[in-house]
């Protein structure tokens, strides 16, 4: 998929890829001898840039900052993706952005200018992260794991497959599809980063000047560079990172005060009723956290620590029930390089996540979490059923 315009007496070609594809790689190579342009630019940040060619980036991965971050959802949805797309690679024998590889190897060869047009990739999931509610995050990230997990394994990939994917009426629809389910996310992952792009290219020097992006960018690219309707204004604020929202900690924390009250009161008027609400709520979100830790396959040590954690998270506004077992999961059974080498088989099997040292961090981060939220829920319901009894 190509599109040209004129700008600033320069050319600038718009070139669409599948980012794992023979076909494309194959065009991009052959668009760069064929127009010998001045520029070649690329959809890559520095960041992605440096690993494109890295196969071991995830084994300087540092779980424990991960999870201290609050970024378990994001790097967990991250992988996920990152290995469904190295699996259709490895079935039609290319590497996932193989085209991106192309255009850096036959820009060398033929002497243009190589310029990333991407906006960083730490910028990009800070935005998303920090910009997207709750339940956005959890409604993005349960598509993309029934998406991946419902996928039949007998179905046909193939390079035919893949390329009628960059058909335009297709890629219309997946856009808008995505708009219509999760407008946010499409916002800041699809809509911002074309306006960045734009800009960008934009300003590019050069008589010819070859663009390399995902055929999902396309469109949006070339309207941006049609209107010139990307201002200074708008690049300063799709590029800062924005601050932590506060408000869910100042509404946990108003829960918790509102409980302690609750208790207070219920002690009060009666010791013996609200010396059972508490030690109930303790043992509701202890053993449930300490299940969901236990059905994850973890260590003794992080089962134990996750039952004494999971009451300390969920009176929380600022811990999840679930790090401090993870955490020391992650001390006890440190990940490995076969775990990060297996990554991309096991993480599409369920039972293989309790036997991979990485995945199994995560599989007890996120089922801790959810046993004692459970626990929690039912001990606050006893809590203020018993408050109210009392009048």
């Amino acid at each position: 998929m190509i599109k040209k315009l004129i700008k600033d007496n320069k050319e600038i070609i718009l070139l669409g890829t599948a980012h794992v594809s023979k076909a494309s790689a194959a065009e991009v190579t052959d668009a760069i001898t064929e127009l010998q342009p001045d520029v070649v630019a690329i959809e890559l940040c520095q960041g992605r840039f440096d690993n494109l060619n890295n196969d071991n980036k995830y084994e300087n991965l540092d779980i424990g900052a991960v999870l201290k971050k609050g970024q378990a959802l994001f790097v967990m949805t991250n992988l996920l993706l990152s290995a469904y797309q190295k699996k259709i690679g490895d079935k039609l024998g290319i590497r996932p952005g193989a085209e991106m590889i192309a255009a850096i190897d036959e820009a060398e060869t033929i002497g243009s200018r190589l310029v990333l047009v991407d906006r960083p990739i730490d910028v990009t999931l800070k935005r998303v992260t920090r910009q997207l509610g709750f339940i956005d995050k959890i409604s993005a990230a349960s598509s993309v794991l029934t998406y991946l997990f419902s996928k039949d394994e007998g179905e046909e990939i193939n390079e035919t497959t893949i390329e009628e994917l960059k058909d335009s009426s297709m890629i219309l629809d997946t856009v808008n599809e995505l708009g219509l389910n999760f407008p946010n996310v499409k916002k800041y992952m699809l809509d911002e980063r074309d306006s960045y792009m734009a800009y960008r290219i934009g300003r590019l020097s050069g008589d010819k000047i070859l663009v390399v992006l995902g055929a999902a960018h396309l469109e949006g690219v070339y309207a941006h560079l049609l209107a010139e309707d990307v201002t200074k204004e708008m690049m300063k604020e799709i590029s800062t990172i924005p601050n932590k929202k506060k408000y869910g900690h100042l509404i946990a924390l108003a829960l918790l005060i509102l409980v302690l009250l609750v208790l207070a009161f219920t002690i009060n008027k009666s010791p013996v009723e609200g010396a059972t609400n508490i030690i109930r709520w303790l043992i509701l979100t202890s053993s449930l956290g300490g299940i969901g830790a236990l059905i994850a396959g973890a260590h003794p040590l992080s089962i134990l620590a996750t039952m004494i954690g999971s009451p300390i998270g969920a009176a929380s506004p600022v811990l999840s029930s679930g790090l401090i077992g993870a955490i020391v999961e992650a001390r006890l059974r440190k990940p490995q390089v076969k775990d990060f080498s297996a990554l991309g088989d096991d993480i599409f099997i369920w039972k293989n996540w309790r036997k991979n040292n990485l995945l199994r961090i995560f599989l007890i981060f996120f089922l801790a979490s959810f046993g004692s939220a459970v626990g929690n829920i039912i001990g606050l319901k006893s809590i203020f059923s018993s408050f109210l009894n009392l009048f």
